[in-house]
C-alpha cells in the first residue's frame, strides 16, 4: 500500500486512512520504503532535454569506441548533481547503489542537464544549440 504522508520535526505524520491500514498488522513488522514526493517534468520538457542529450549521446558513440547507454552510465556516475540511492529487492534485501536521474526533482534535474551540457560542450558538442535549457 503507497501513502502520501508528511514529516513534522523529523517524525512522520501518516495520514488517517494509512493508521486504519496499519491496524491490520498489530505487533508484525512491515517494510517501510521512504522516497520524496516530487513534481515531475513536463513532457515537453522531457522530450526537450531527453531529445538534446540522446542526440549529444549519438554523436559521443560515434567519435568513441563507447555504446550510448556505456556512456550515460559514465555521465551519472561522474555527477555531482545525482547523488547514490541504494536500491532494494521487494524482501528488502540490497541490490546495491546506483545514480539515477530520473528521481531527480525538476531543479536538480535541469542541475543536472547543465553539468551534462558543460561537460558535452567542452568535448565540442552542443546539446541545446538553439537556447537554454527549460
Amino acid at each position: 500500500m503507497i501513502f502520501r504522508c508528511h514529516t513534522v520535526e523529523g517524525r512522520l505524520v501518516l495520514p488517517p486512512e494509512a493508521e486504519a491500514y496499519l491496524r491490520r498488522y498489530h505487533d508484525e513488522p512491515v517494510l517501510v520504503e521512504i522516497t520524496p514526493v516530487w513534481s515531475r517534468r513536463s513532457s515537453s520538457q522531457n522530450r526537450r532535454q531527453w531529445g538534446g542529450y540522446n542526440r549529444a549521446l549519438k554523436m559521443a558513440a560515434s567519435l568513441l569506441p563507447y555504446s550510448k547507454d556505456e556512456l550515460h552510465d559514465a555521465i551519472k556516475q561522474r555527477s555531482e548533481v545525482i547523488q547514490p540511492a541504494r536500491l532494494y529487492f521487494p524482501n528488502g534485501e540490497i541490490i546495491g547503489d546506483s545514480k539515477l536521474s530520473r528521481t531527480l526533482p525538476k531543479p536538480r534535474y535541469s542541475d543536472f542537464m547543465e553539468e551534462t551540457g558543460a561537460l558535452f560542450a567542452r568535448g565540442g558538442m552542443d546539446i541545446w544549440p538553439n537556447g537554454e535549457i527549460t
